[in-house]
């Protein structure tokens, strides 16, 4: 499906517990297939602090991570970080 829709998505949000597959292993997927698109982690299993989000923003598996809850002052900060207006 992202291939069908790649030229529009240039932002990705996920949850890290998906229902068929886990969100890390997912953002691990879209991006080496598509390192261009920028991932954003929403997750109320991990922290911020957690090792697995430390390590994924390390290694940029993702760009970015909301915990939840959340609200949408956080999103767009988020997005403005990650990817500013131009």
């Amino acid at each position: 499906m992202i291939r069908q829709l790649h030229p529009n998505i240039g932002m990705l949000f996920l949850d890290v517990k998906l229902p068929d597959i886990d969100g890390l292993k997912f953002a691990s997927f879209a991006k080496q297939h598509y390192p261009q698109i920028k991932i954003i982690i929403i997750s109320g299993y991990y922290y911020r602090d957690s090792e697995a989000v430390q390590q994924g923003l390390a290694n940029s598996l993702f760009d970015g991570f909301i915990g939840k809850p959340f609200n949408i002052s956080e999103i767009r900060s988020a997005i403005e970080t990650i990817a500013p207006p131009q």
